[in-house]
């Protein structure tokens, strides 16, 4: 019974200095439900991340692949210019030839467009590159359309190809830029 007594009376200690320490009433037994609550959360959230883990490196050793880093600093392939070009000139006629020129028209015009050239481009089997697709639409009244850009780049493996048509009424320019990426 003594040792009933003794273990109770540790247990109240305890309970008041957590008291004390969260600053005493029912705010610090707040306090301390939120910290345990926490704790808690952290520790499952652990537990799945290890679990997660372990599936993952058994996945990984029945794979038997490994992979090593290649320390290429130069593509395989330059870049094919006249390719790329012909690519821009094609879909751009395939897309607007017959249209007249409208905002609406135009702006979904330009995502189509842009979307079909990255592929395109792709499509040519190009590894390393990153493939940036710009196209803008003018209607043509008797102005003179320029489109500049610049880019900070490496100028022996990074360049650019563009194209500028005049169909109907609109001035359509297209232009592909590859970086590359080591």
């Amino acid at each position: 019974m003594s040792t009933m007594t003794k273990q109770n009376v540790e247990g109240a200690e305890q309970r008041q200095r957590k008291m004390t320490v969260a600053g005493g009433g029912g705010f610090g037994q707040m306090a301390m439900d939120a910290m345990s609550v926490m704790s808690k959360k952290r520790r499952n959230t652990s537990q799945k991340m290890q679990d997660d883990a372990m599936s993952v490196g058994s996945e990984l050793k029945l794979s038997n692949v490994t992979l090593a880093n290649t320390y290429r600093l130069e593509p395989d392939r330059c870049f094919p210019y006249y390719e790329v070009e012909s690519i821009c000139n094609e879909v751009l006629k395939k897309q607007i030839e017959g249209k007249q020129y409208s905002s609406e028209l135009c702006a979904r015009l330009a995502v189509s467009v842009s979307a079909e050239v990255t592929n395109c481009v792709k499509m040519l089997g190009i590894q390393r590159y990153r493939i940036v697709t710009v196209t803008n639409f003018t209607q043509k009244s008797d102005q003179t359309v320029r489109v500049a850009s610049r880019c900070l780049w490496n100028t022996e493996f990074d360049t650019s190809a563009s194209v500028k048509l005049d169909i109907n009424d609109i001035i359509a320019t297209c232009t592909v830029y590859m970086v590359y990426v080591e």
